[in-house]
């Protein structure tokens, strides 16, 4: 949902051009930068030494590791809730102007309708 929030940003910052704009190149790579630190993150408390059973509680030692990453989603919880608050009354204030062209229009109003379907799952 994090990387939805910052779609849903870049569609509204880029709400003139966004349709048209093609490659979202940057969010890509900043999407794979998540992925692969969130990966390290969840394997470095292992010790590759040991067997452990398929299970999703901490291994002996590793706790404290999973008490950051905890810490880390909710402060990222709490960042999405808050870009999708945001960008709603953005768009809500942008779609009661009147100086926009038909694709613009059309794209604030979809900006409008994504967040709004989008808000509920997150809060």
């Amino acid at each position: 949902m994090y990387m939805m929030a910052f779609e849903r940003k870049a569609a509204s910052l880029n709400f003139r051009t966004y349709e048209a704009s093609g490659g979202h190149w940057r969010l890509f790579w900043i999407h794979v930068l998540i992925t692969v630190i969130g990966s390290l993150i969840g394997v470095v408390p292992f010790e590759w030494s040991r067997i452990y059973p398929v299970s999703t509680m901490a291994p002996a030692g590793g706790e404290i590791y999973y008490q950051a990453i905890a810490a880390i989603l909710a402060i990222m919880e709490f960042h999405t809730i808050f870009i999708f608050m945001r960008l709603l009354r953005i768009n809500k204030i942008q779609q009661t102007e009147d100086n926009f062209t038909l694709t613009e229009r059309y794209q604030v109003n979809e900006n409008v309708r994504m967040v709004e379907l989008m808000l509920p799952v997150v809060w």
